[in-house]
């Protein structure tokens, strides 16, 4: 799925047609616990309060995403210079997709240049220092959207005994249930409720970063 072929709408049949009916949220009881019930609300946290500290973590790759900002660059030297002018498309692709595009460009061009004020290797060594700050910089960004990110977590079952020992103070809480089932598509509980998959990997960002870029 690309954004000039979105497979969303897709995406959320299918989840539409795997909803649970109900869905229960164990509470030790309290006073804010109370006022959600009273209130018809929910609290929804960051990810970093959680007590798991691998709980929506990921893992990106420097490298890939040094190299995909790289290819991008490659783009801007190719118009600043009128490249395409001069150095076939396949060559330019090539630069692209190895692992160090502008240094693989400049091997290209390196010959077409003989200003060192306009010298090609010079604006791309320039470039090239550029990169790893770029790279710091969008990997700041996106943690900083994950902080930003507020969830509640949900069961579809409301006989754990892990969970009412867990989360409903040593079975001395409560669990409140939730009916999806009536709910319009667009409602928000509906619409932003999503399963919880489970793996022993962190899931790899580094494509979607990559497309970022």
């Amino acid at each position: 799925s690309t954004r000039k072929h979105s497979r969303i709408a897709e995406a959320q049949a299918t989840k539409e047609s795997h909803l649970p009916q109900r869905i229960y949220k164990y509470r030790r009881d309290c006073d804010y616990s109370r006022r959600n019930l009273i209130d018809d609300t929910v609290w929804l946290s960051s990810p970093d309060s959680y007590n798991d500290p691998y709980d929506c973590a990921f893992k990106l790759s420097d490298d890939r995403l040094k190299t995909a900002i790289e290819s991008k660059m490659v783009d801007a030297f190719v118009k600043g210079y009128k490249l395409d002018r001069v150095v076939p498309k396949e060559q330019i692709q090539s630069a692209k997709d190895s692992a160090s595009p502008l240094s693989a460009l400049v091997g290209y061009v390196s010959q077409l240049c003989t200003s060192p004020a306009s010298h090609p290797e010079l604006i791309a060594a320039v470039c090239s220092k550029a990169v790893p700050k770029l790279a710091e910089r969008m990997l700041s960004e996106i943690q900083r959207w994950r902080k930003l990110t507020k969830l509640c977590s949900f069961s579809a079952n409301s006989q754990s005994v892990l969970m009412w020992g867990h989360y409903a103070d040593i079975h001395k809480g409560f669990c409140a249930e939730y009916t999806v089932e009536p709910l319009p598509p667009e409602h928000p509980l509906r619409k932003f409720l999503y399963p919880v998959i489970y793996s022993d990997q962190l899931y790899d960002l580094t494509p979607w970063a990559e497309k970022l870029v």
